[in-house]
C-alpha cells in the first residue's frame, strides 16, 4: 500500500508551538484547547492580521521551529508501526504544505529524533493531485478541505482503485461530515483500521 500522512495535527502538536509564538511576537494569550481552525484570528483575544503576517514571518524564517514542536500523544507508537510496515515493503509519504526555511529537512530532522529513520517528506498544499500522483491508497489528514481534496482527485469515473480518506479527530474539525471521509481518534487507530483485517487474516 501506499500511504500519505500530514504531520501537523496528525503527528505534531503545531498548536502548542504555534500559540507560545503567537504570545512570544504579540504579547496575546490564545485559549487552549482551539475550536475552530483559524483560532488566532477569533474568539475573546483575537490577532489582527498584521500581527498574524508577523508571526508567520517570524516562523518562516525560523530554522528550527518545526523542528522543535512537540509530539502528539501516541506519535512514537505510530512511528513505529510506520516503520515496520515500511519494512514489509509499504510506501509512507509525510505530507505537509509546512512553509519557511528548511521546512522539508526540519520535518525530517523531527522525524528522526522520534526514531523514524529515512523519512520521505513532501512539502505541498495541493494534497489532491498529490494524492493522485502517488496512487495513494490510504489518506490522513486533520484539515477537512484536504480530506475532499484528496478524495475528489480520486473518485473520478476512470478510477479503478481509491483512496481511503481518514480525518483525525479535533475540536475545530467536529462539524465536518462526509460520507466518503472517515473519522478517526488518531492515525494509529486509522492505520489498525486498514491493517487489523489483513493481519487476523494472516493469524487465522
Amino acid at each position: 500500500m501506499r500511504i500519505g500522512i500530514d504531520l501537523d495535527g496528525c503527528l505534531v502538536d503545531f498548536v502548542t508551538g504555534h500559540v507560545a509564538r503567537i504570545k512570544e511576537i504579540t504579547g496575546k494569550v490564545i485559549p487552549t484547547p482551539v475550536t475552530t481552525w483559524n483560532y488566532p484570528t477569533l474568539g475573546p483575544n483575537p490577532i489582527t492580521k498584521e500581527q498574524d503576517r508577523a508571526v508567520w514571518q517570524s516562523i518562516t524564517k525560523d530554522p528550527l521551529f518545526w523542528a522543535g514542536l512537540p509530539a502528539l500523544p501516541l506519535a512514537y507508537e505510530t512511528l513505529r508501526l510506520l516503520g515496520n510496515l515500511r519494512h514489509e515493503g509499504h510506501d509512507i509519504y509525510f505530507i505537509t504544505s509546512r512553509p519557511g526555511v528548511e521546512a522539508k529537512l526540519q520535518s525530517e530532522n523531527w522525524l528522526r529524533e522520534q526514531g523514524y529513520f529515512n523519512p520521505t517528506v513532501l512539502l505541498s498544499s495541493d494534497k489532491g493531485p498529490l494524492a493522485r500522483g502517488l496512487k495513494l491508497d490510504v489518506f490522513i489528514d486533520d484539515k477537512p478541505e484536504n480530506c475532499e481534496e484528496v478524495n475528489d482527485a480520486r473518485t473520478d469515473p476512470d478510477e479503478t482503485r481509491h483512496c481511503r480518506v481518514f480525518i483525525v479527530d479535533a475540536l475545530y474539525n467536529r462539524e465536518f461530515q462526509s460520507p466518503f471521509v472517515e473519522r478517526t481518534s488518531s492515525v494509529l487507530e486509522a492505520l489498525n483500521r486498514v491493517f487489523a483485517p489483513q493481519l487476523m487474516s494472516e493469524a487465522a
